[in-house]
Parts: C-alpha cells; structure tokens; sequence
C-alpha cells in the first residue's frame, strides 16, 4: 500500500504529463500568430514571466520561468523549463514546478537553482498558500538528480517561514530568493518590506545557511533599504561578483535598478558606489544570471506588455553576456552565440551620411535582423537608423543618437554628461515583438516592445542637422530558433 507522499507523488506526476500534452496541443495554435517572435525564447503557449533558477548543468544552460500553462494571463504559476546548449536553440522540458495543492499552495512564485556543496541539485522557490493567514509566504527547498527534471521535497521544506525567520517583522510580502556564494559561505536574498513599526522600508534580507544542503538559514542583515515612497519593492534581487566588484539587480516595479559595490561578507553589508538603471526601457524585467562554461555571466531577463489572448503572452530578452567596467556601470552585450543564428550578409564600407537617406543593399529585409554599426558624428549632427517594411519606404520606427541622447521608437534615454560622445559603436537586434539596441559597448542599452509584426526589417540611414560618418556596418538576416518539445522519455 502507497503512503501519502507516495500518492501525492503520483498524482503530482500525472499532473505534470498531462500538462506537457495539453501545451503540446496548444502551442500549434501558439506557433501560429504572426507576432510571435522567432529568435527569442518564449513559452510554448500560455503566460510567461520572471527567469528564475537560470543555470548551466550537465551541458545545457536551464532556464525556468514563471509560467501560467492553463492561459495567456497570469494566474496560478507554475514553474516552466527550458534547455539549450547554445542559448539559441530550445528544448521544452515538463513543467518543473506544480503548485501543491495538499498543503494549500496555490502558486510557485520566483526562485533560483543552484548546486549543493554534495553536488545536488536544489531549488529555492517562495511558495504562495490559498489561505494567507498571517504566514502568507514560505521558502521551500526542492532536490533533483543531475537531469533537473523531477523535484523532491528537501526534509526541512519549507526551510523559511515568517514565525521562525530570525529577522525583522514583515508585511507584506516576503519572497524572490536569490542563493550565491562568497568566501566559502553560501547566502541568500529575499524581498521584503518591514513592517510600520519598524519604518515601513522596503528592504533586501540577506540569510547565511548554516549547513552544506541549504535546509538551514540564519537571518544575517537588512542588505540595503529604501524608503517605500521611493521604491515600491526590490523585487528578484541578484547579486552577481565581477572581480573585486559586486553588482546588485533589483526589480523595482518600474525599472530594473542596478547598484555596484562592496559586499563584505562576514559583516553581511554592501556598499554601493554607482546607481542606475540597467536598461532604458520600461518592458524588461526580472532578471538573473548563469555562469557558462568558459566563465561569461549571462543575462536573462523577462520582456513584458504584450498582447494577451494569441495563445501566448511575453518573451525573454535575448540573452546577454553582463560585464562591470571600472567605474562600476555595468556592460551588456548579446551572447556571442548570436551568431549560429547569422545567415544573410550584407556590409557597408565608409560613407558620408546626410539628410539624404542611404538604403542598404537588398537581402537583409527579412525577420529577424542584426545589425552592427560603428559612426562619427559631425557638429550637432543626430543619427537616425530607420525600420520600415518595404524598401525606400518612410520608417515606421527609428533610433536616433545626437551625442547625448537615444531615442529608441520614442523611448528617449540620457546617456553622455559633459561633452557628447561622438565615435561610437551601436548593435541591433530586431525581432517580431522586440527590438534591442546596445550604444557603445553596451554601456547603453534600450529594449523595446514591437506590438504585433512590429514595423519591418528594411534598414536606412540619414542624418539630422548635419553629417555624420559610417565608419562600417554589418547586417546579417538571422533564422528561427528552435524551439521543440523534449521527448516523452526525458
């Protein structure tokens, strides 16, 4: 005779077989919309949200995700599963997470993966009970085999409750965990925002684990806080090291937010010495990281706004390799793995631009397009690249740099302080649903939503106010990523 965990087990597997058939129905409908970008993750149908537990293991990059498989929109989130050993090509996993209905979860919100000093697999998850009571939030620890494929429950799950947490009072919510390393210990970070009494600050806790299998956290210290009229929440916090530096993300409700700074250990604090935002954009979002195999940090991070009821709902960013420079401002850059994707190639050699509008050679018109750029500008000159769906017809989009600003689609973003940045290089990725510019190496970077086909892929060029110089530029048409089902047998 089965016990109850054993039944529950089964039940939780039967569950998961049956979702991975019904998405697998209903991504024909999905994979149909003419919006639906192609080079871009995005889930096989249903609502997609948060990156979480973003991981290279056993030779493929994971990546899970906040996901509503039964609809466009959000609702009872489950965690989804992606795998790619490229970062181009996706495999579709079962669904990784279910919310566990015995115990009164009604959603498995944001988390991370990470690997146990022992070599297991775990996730870290904040997991959401349908009667909130004065515990509305818990943090449970799950454990899978090298596959990552089925998770089991850890002994001490959940591993945080608000009762026994050790830290300040909470209201609120209390979730988004984030594991890393440092000196030998391992910590974690959680959203929180403290209670009234206690100021009323949104805040980051950081805990410190007290064993090698993550079952047991001590509260450490209140990481960095902000007045609630400031910051709503910090949502998803990362905390990634580059050198002696260390960069701190956080989802703020509006923007995500970057601190870079000092983070000392034994003390449990952090000093941040810059602050900004990490995109120019309002639609990124929710980001996390993964450390590959030849020691890049890549970037993930959710693109949200689009339409609901096509089958589907939202996209990841593609992905970006994510750098700190001297002076604390941190880099990005798509991964070099962009280019397994490249086909057509079109370059253009060094040319004067004015008002007169240059088209490139026919070729590189088709969806999805990368381009490269490298320009001078001359005196209060202003650069605009054009989109539009034929050739020779009026941009219905364009990017346009005068030295201090760019403006992406009317996305308008400040850049350079003191005297205009006038050489500089500038990376285009356009997709259905998403266009991604980088200026000067990234130091500068804006995402933009395309509602439905977006404005086309022809390319122009001309300047505003003057001249500017094309020192070079590549274009290159980009295929379909692949994105297919796992087999029954994984």
């Amino acid at each position: 005779m089965k016990s109850k965990e054993e039944e529950r087990g089964a039940e939780g597997s039967r569950k998961i077989r049956d979702l991975q058939s019904s998405l697998k129905k209903r991504n024909r409908t999905a994979e149909n919309d003419p919006a639906r970008p192609l080079c871009h993750f995005i889930p096989p149908a249903g609502w997609i949200n948060d990156p979480n537990g973003t991981i290279w293991h056993g030779g493929y990059y994971h990546l899970f995700y906040q996901h509503n498989p039964h609809d466009d929109v959000w609702g009872t989130i489950h965690w989804g599963h992606g795998r790619s050993r490229n970062l181009v090509d996706w495999e579709y996993l079962p669904t990784a997470l279910i919310p566990d209905g015995a115990t009164g979860e009604t959603s498995c919100f944001s988390g991370c993966c990470a690997v146990t000093p022992a070599g297991i697999p775990a996730i870290l998850y904040t997991s959401v009970a349908r009667d909130p009571g004065e515990t509305p939030w818990d943090q449970r620890l799950l454990f899978s085999d090298d596959d990552l494929i089925e998770w089991r429950k850890g002994a001490g799950h959940p591993v945080l409750d608000l009762r026994t947490h050790g830290g300040p009072e909470i209201e609120g919510d209390w979730r988004d965990p984030y594991l890393f390393s440092a000196e030998g210990k391992h910590f974690l970070l959680l959203g929180a925002r403290l209670t009234k009494e206690k100021g009323g600050d949104s805040v980051v806790l950081l805990y410190e684990s007290a064993d090698d299998h993550f079952l047991h956290w001590e509260y450490k210290s209140i990481l960095i806080r902000r007045p609630r009229y400031e910051i709503e929440f910090f949502e998803c916090p990362n905390l990634i090291q580059f050198r002696n530096r260390w960069l701190l993300l956080t989802s703020t409700y509006r923007t995500v937010e970057y601190y870079a700074g000092d983070f000392d250990a034994e003390r449990g604090s952090f000093s941040p010495v810059s602050h900004g935002e990490l995109d120019g954009g309002v639609e990124l979002y929710a980001t996390n990281t993964a450390l590959s195999p030849d020691g890049r940090t890549i970037l993930f991070a959710w693109m949200r706004g689009f339409n609901e009821r096509n089958g589907w709902c939202g996209q990841m960013v593609f992905p970006r390799e994510l750098s700190l420079d001297e002076k604390g401002t941190p880099r990005q850059k798509p991964a070099a793995e962009i280019a397994e994707l490249r086909k057509n190639h079109v370059s253009l050699e060094r040319q004067t631009i004015t008002e007169e509008r240059i088209y490139p050679p026919e070729g590189v018109s088709d969806s999805p397009l990368e381009v490269q750029g490298h320009f001078t500008l001359g005196n209060s000159a202003i650069l605009e690249i054009g989109l539009s769906r034929e050739p020779e017809e009026k941009p219905a989009f364009t990017i346009r740099f005068d030295g201090r600003f760019l403006d992406v689609g009317g996305t308008r973003t400040y850049y350079a302080a003191g005297d205009p940045v006038l050489t500089f290089d500038i990376h285009i990725i356009v997709d259905r649903g998403i266009i991604e510019v980088f200026l000067d190496g990234g130091r500068k970077v804006v995402s933009r939503g395309l509602w439905g086909e977006g404005p086309g892929r022809c390319v122009s060029l001309r300047t505003l106010n003057g001249t500017a110089a094309l020192e070079s530029m590549e274009l290159w048409t980009l295929r379909e990523g692949q994105r297919k089902f796992a087999p029954d047998s994984v």
